[in-house]
């Protein structure tokens, strides 16, 4: 990287001459891999490798360490990178199972927003880091955009916002292309068009031979639909031809409560949450409660939006009604109101998620609020701890819009309306692990047993918010696991994502 350029604390630009790539204590595979993509492979002593490295969302990610990073600039590079690991990894996985150490393995990356350890990071193996594509290329008619995986949706919504447009992505700005859509992905246009893996028309792959196709409703078909929900289990998507919408500004933002209102909040939720109250273009309430160790109190924020520049839509009179210390709604960019959630989630801290989901039963709801106060007694002692629970719905207009899925929600009764549950703490102390893991986990298990035995239970998790044990592909439904197993076995017949890609929810195949 001669002639890298880098801010020193004076203010002066120096140059950074560490090298990419330094060949020593590199695994052959790495070699090789840096022999075929030149100046795309960084060793640990590259400052873009650390960049890279220190740029995930948890310190979870950030606390890996892979033996080298690949940062492909296009699709054909991405091709080239597969095809190099092929024959190491085929090798390396012919040896005796007690040489598992010795296995060439790999991580896929987009925006890394992962929570958990793992899910796109590796520790000595090999990271394929997709950040550098980053295409937002609106079609001539306006109705779809073609969007590169490395882009976090604040690149996305800056752009088409500036031309009266929109498509479903994620609500937060700094959130990856490509993890959420893979995961299902919750918009904030989700009661209008469904999720965001419904509105994807053309995927662009990388299959584990390095083949480029492209899943379509017409080519590829399984796979198209395997995809939408399916996760990192088919290939590495390079590219995501999204439907596109006409739209303009949307009224939302944030509301703060006194922690004394978590009830009528809950009850606010669950009545807005009700199906004859739906409206396709209300979304949310995200209602979140927080204690923060380090100022010993409890609060309430949400997020509410709709998304026509219409304040105080009639949907939102039950949190109208109640008394609140300040909000930041106005009518506003969809960009915007992205870049507020993200300012809300602070980088870099330890991170954990467990998530359920019930039906919109108001008893099962308030006993999470419950639950949540029993939790936050066991871990209030930990340092710079906030711990948060957070409550949202799963409406109608996500499983009746949009086209065919894996998620299994499809045929659910339009009467019925569901609400994901996720606690998500973020603390400091790799020493509070065990005991903040232990309670979330703990939480989200008795809020599930309780709204079971009301008849309120549902087996379906989202799995951009489940903990790597949930393995939210079972909550799919026997028949789409098959499913996903035949495309599996079909487009990866070696089971190269199912064995070499360690990262992620994998399909229970070996």
């Amino acid at each position: 990287m001669l002639g890298y350029l880098w801010r020193s604390k004076t203010g002066v630009a120096a140059v950074d001459d560490t090298p990419d790539f330094v060949e020593a204590g590199q695994s052959e595979a790495a070699l090789a891999l840096a022999a075929s993509l030149p100046g795309s492979v960084f060793s640990e002593q590259s400052t873009r490798y650390h960049e890279s490295v220190s740029s995930y969302y948890s310190q979870n990610c950030t606390s890996q360490r892979p033996g080298c990073i690949v940062r492909p600039r296009s699709t054909q590079e991405v091709s080239t990178a597969l095809k190099t690991l092929r024959p190491f990894i085929d090798a390396s996985f012919k040896k005796q199972e007690s040489d598992a150490t010795s296995r060439v393995q790999f991580a896929v990356r987009s925006g890394g927003h992962a929570f958990e350890h793992s899910m796109s990071n590796i520790d000595d193996g090999i990271v394929i880091d997709l950040s550098l594509i980053k295409t937002v290329d609106v079609a001539d008619d306006c109705e779809t955009t073609v969007i590169g995986t490395g882009n976090k949706w604040d690149n996305v919504y800056t752009k088409l916002d500036a031309m009266g447009l929109a498509v479903s992505g994620g609500r937060d700005s700094s959130v990856g292309v490509g993890g959420l859509t893979l995961g299902g992905g919750i918009s904030y246009l989700s009661p209008l068009m469904g999720m965001v893996c419904d509105n994807i028309v053309d995927y662009e792959v990388v299959l584990a031979d390095g083949t480029i196709t492209h899943a379509t409703a017409t080519q590829n078909e399984d796979l198209w639909r395997a995809l939408k929900g399916g996760s990192n289990n088919f290939g590495i998507v390079t590219h995501f031809t999204s439907k596109t919408v006409p739209f303009g500004k949307i009224w939302g933002g944030y509301f703060y409560w006194t922690a004394g209102q978590m009830k009528n909040l809950l009850r606010a939720f669950h009545e807005v949450n009700r199906p004859e109250n739906f409206d396709p273009h209300a979304a949310g309430p995200i209602l979140a409660f927080a204690y923060q160790s380090a100022l010993g109190v409890k609060g309430c924020g949400g997020s509410i939006v709709y998304t026509k520049p219409e304040a105080w839509p009639a949907v939102w009179t039950p949190f109208r009604k109640i008394w609140r210390l300040w909000s930041t709604t106005g009518i506003r960019s969809l960009t915007s109101v992205a870049q507020e959630m993200h300012g809300l989630a602070p980088h870099g801290l330890r991170q954990a998620v467990f998530t359920t989901t019930i039906k919109n039963d108001l008893e099962s709801i308030l006993h999470f609020e419950t639950l949540y106060h029993e939790a936050a007694e066991k871990v209030k002692h930990c340092y710079k701890l906030t711990f948060a629970l957070t409550v949202q719905p799963l409406t109608r207009g996500i499983f009746t819009k949009g086209e065919p899925n894996v998620l299994g929600l499809e045929g659910r009764d339009p009467k019925d309306s569901f609400v994901i549950v996720l606690c998500c703490p973020g603390w400091t102390r790799a020493e509070d692990d065990e005991t903040i893991i232990a309670a979330s986990k703990a939480l989200i298990e008795a809020g599930e047993k309780f709204a079971e035995s009301r008849g309120a239970g549902e087996r379906y998790r989202y799995l951009n918010y489940a903990a790597k044990e949930q393995n939210p592909l079972d909550g799919y439904g026997h028949e789409n696991l098959e499913f996903m197993r035949q495309v599996s076995r079909k487009y990866d017949p070696d089971s190269i994502f199912q064995r070499a890609v360690p990262g992620g929810f994998k399909l229970g195949m070996y």
